[in-house]
């Protein structure tokens, strides 16, 4: 079998994994020093997050038209930039609708802001970062990503002596090493003989937003109904409560990558050899069996992590981390699947099901009780919520594979 794929998909997850630890460093700096500015930190980070997951999931088609293309790359890379500059644009004014949601608590809307301000450099960065990797170049791409977590977690400790407010200086860091990161790949692919100007095309940017449209749907729902379990959380629960709930979906967000990886490999694989669903089954099987021992993993981890995050082991947030694991699992399933699918020019549906989690998951937790423990409980029902939508993508892909939608042209045909 040709494991070509689960190397990139390892470089790649490792890339957005480091990516994503800033913000896990964050958490650990600002939980071993103040609560209050945990809280404080995680109710902006969320509402944040909502346009930064819209960054991600509309620059998704960017791997798969830059490895299809091969006699005009140049020029495609260049509409990519073009519509990476218009989407950030987009989102970053978007981005202050959140500033309703920040409690008028000064030290919150601050740290928004800054937030908002990082949407800019982060929508250019994932863009740069995604073209890079579909010309194989994804080990430099690690290397300047890695480097930027450094830069972050010396600035958290200078900005944090300086600067009276921890949650608002960890933001400053964060905005910070974006625009290092930008710079950095901006360097790389006009070193690669690329260039690196933007051409602004309406052709292109109908077609990278058609990619993503649904996915973005999706995530728009998903990061903002998790956004107002937070604010829920921080309005009605103790602080305990909150600042547990936290933590739990911060390691949710940073571990996830392994299977974000997992997916955009597969879809680059799949792209560049354009196989159909026959073809597809022995990659899907070897995603699955990454899927489980990156899960067993995870597990072993994950009982540890309430130590890294308050520096004392805390039995309650342990449980709760280890059954975000499922949450993870099940999530990475349905991803691969649904990656799959789109490739093959199912685009609209398959994303759809990932809903389950905010329509089913959360819901359920307020309605059902497994547990007492809030928190737990609705880590629970998550996990069902994504088992669901596993299931469902499962399903299509089966319906669709059985009926032979192999002599279909798929969309990149």
């Amino acid at each position: 079998m040709n494991y070509i794929f689960l190397k990139r998909s390892l470089t790649i997850s490792a890339t957005r994994f480091i990516a994503l630890s800033l913000v896990f460093c964050d958490m650990i700096i600002l939980g071993h020093q103040d609560s209050a500015s945990v809280k404080v930190y995680i109710v902006s980070l969320q509402i944040s997050q909502i346009f930064v997951i819209l960054a991600v999931v509309l620059s998704i088609g960017i791997n798969v038209i830059v490895s299809k293309e091969n006699n005009h790359k140049k020029v495609i890379i260049r509409n990519v930039i073009g519509y990476s500059f218009i989407l950030s644009i987009v989102l970053f004014s978007l981005s202050f609708i959140g500033l309703f949601f920040t409690e008028k608590n000064e030290s919150m809307t601050i740290s928004y802001i800054i937030l908002s301000f990082s949407i800019i450099p982060l929508c250019l960065y994932i863009g740069y970062s995604n073209i890079l990797e579909s010309i194989n170049l994804e080990k430099k791409v690690l290397f300047i990503t890695a480097s930027s977590s450094v830069i972050n977690l010396v600035l958290n400790y200078i900005l944090i002596y300086f600067l009276d407010d921890s949650a608002v200086a960890v933001s400053l860091s964060t905005l910070i090493v974006r625009i290092i990161l930008i710079i950095s790949v901006y360097i790389l692919i006009i070193k690669t003989g690329f260039i690196a100007n933007p051409i602004f095309s309406k052709d292109i940017c109908y077609k990278l937003f058609n990619f993503g449209k649904s996915e973005a749907l999706t995530s728009l729902i998903f990061t903002g109904g998790i956004a107002l379990l937070v604010i829920y959380f921080s309005h009605n629960l103790l602080f305990e409560d909150v600042v547990y709930l936290g933590f739990s979906l911060n390691f949710m967000n940073t571990f996830s990558v392994i299977y974000v990886g997992l997916a955009i490999s597969l879809s680059i694989t799949l792209s560049q050899n354009r196989q159909g669903f026959k073809e597809t089954r022995s990659l899907i099987y070897q995603s699955c069996i990454y899927i489980l021992i990156s899960s067993i993993l995870l597990l072993l981890i994950s009982g540890g992590m309430s130590t890294i995050y308050t520096n004392d082991y805390n039995a309650k947030l342990s449980l709760s981390i280890q059954v975000s694991v499922a949450v993870i699992a099940f999530d990475g399933l349905a991803m691969m699947l649904i990656s799959t699918l789109r490739v093959q020019g199912f685009i609209q549906t398959p994303p759809l099901f990932r809903l389950s989690l905010i329509i089913i998951g959360i819901p359920f937790s307020f309605f059902f009780k497994a547990y007492n423990d809030p928190v737990l409980n609705v880590v629970v029902f998550m996990a069902l919520g994504n088992l669901i939508a596993a299931i469902l993508a499962f399903t299509y892909f089966l319906r669709v594979s059985v009926i032979k939608l192999d002599e279909k042209p798929n969309l990149l045909q």
